[in-house]
């Protein structure tokens, strides 16, 4: 039988949490839709008065080892629209 485990689900201070929106050059709003929240979710963990959970966390991690994460799945696509 082969055993399978995963790695423990890292928290992130809000601070941190900030910091991986901006790596990932994503607004609030924008990365609310990327994390599958609300932008108010985002907001509140940004302001350190709620925190993430759960796959939360683990999309967390994901973005901030691999910036490229989300137009690598096609999450994000940034389209240039003329000026």
């Amino acid at each position: 039988m082969k055993r399978v485990t995963t790695a423990p689900l890292r928290e992130y201070s809000a601070m941190e949490i900030k910091e991986i929106r901006k790596k990932l050059h994503m607004t609030q709003a924008v990365f609310a839709c990327f994390m599958g929240v609300s932008k108010k979710t985002v907001e509140a963990w940004e302001a350190g008065q709620n925190t993430p959970s759960g796959a939360s966390l683990r999309l967390l991690f994901l973005a901030d080892n691999d910036p490229d994460l989300p137009q690598k799945y096609g999450i994000i696509q940034n389209e240039y629209v003329p000026v």
